[in-house]
């Protein structure tokens, strides 16, 4: 049945359903619990630096995964928002934008470099930008380099898109529109992400796709194929 509306502050709030302050604060809650958790379960692996970094940045993901399958209102939210397709006729659209969207990363990239060159000179940007090709090969053809990847391209697409399009987005939008919904989930998604610049530009494009589209499975596509490319 229905929720039964009832009055919060003075408006229609529905019984169940989350704010989307309620939805941020549940995130920042998850991220904050894994920083002890995975000081209490890494130490006994003995990871190098590189992978404790890796496992520890996926302990969130593996808190909202369990939660998806494991709460059953969750996960009846899940389904329903996993059950729409990208509409016949936006799929030419969705490749397009995936396509296009490889700019971002490049333009912050040459962006920052260019004010370093101007601040500091090309030897700063060269020392800056340099890295140990053996290394990075060897970390890449990685049993922790192959998890990367996917964690990259299957795991973190699915849940950042859930969470900051799926759940947030669609909060926000019902007490406050579209537009501020928008810049919500990008501000939200882009605080979680090293690269302020490059993740709200490009939260604004997933939300973007999500609007035109109607599907989620839009910006999870090219969320996933943009990480694939990085």
């Amino acid at each position: 049945p229905p929720a039964a509306p009832i009055q919060e502050h003075g408006g229609p709030m529905k019984i169940g359903v989350a704010s989307g302050l309620e939805i941020l604060v549940l995130v920042l809650a998850v991220t904050l619990l894994a920083v002890p958790l995975g000081d209490f379960i890494l130490p006994p692996f003995d990871l190098d630096s590189h992978q404790e970094n890796w496992a520890r940045r996926s302990l969130p993901f593996a808190f909202a995964l369990c939660a998806f399958a494991g709460v059953p209102p969750l996960r009846r939210a899940v389904w329903r928002m996993l059950a729409a397709p990208i509409p016949v006729g936006h799929r030419a659209e969705v490749v397009v934008v995936g396509l296009c969207k490889l700019a971002i990363p490049f333009a912050v990239t040459g962006w920052i470099a260019l004010s370093i060159w101007i601040a500091d000179g090309p030897l700063t940007v060269e020392r800056q930008m340099a890295i140990n090709l053996e290394s990075e090969m060897a970390r890449a053809y990685s049993v922790t380099g192959f998890l990367a990847l996917l964690f990259a391209t299957l795991v973190a697409p699915l849940v950042e898109e859930l969470v900051f399009r799926g759940f947030l987005y669609r909060a926000v939008e019902r007490r406050w529109g579209w537009f501020v919904a928008t810049l919500v989930s990008a501000i939200a998604f882009a605080i979680y992400h090293p690269n302020f610049l490059a993740a709200f530009t490009s939260g604004l494009v997933f939300a973007c796709l999500l609007r035109r589209t109607g599907s989620l499975w839009a910006p999870m596509a090219v969320h996933a194929f943009s990480n694939l490319m990085l």
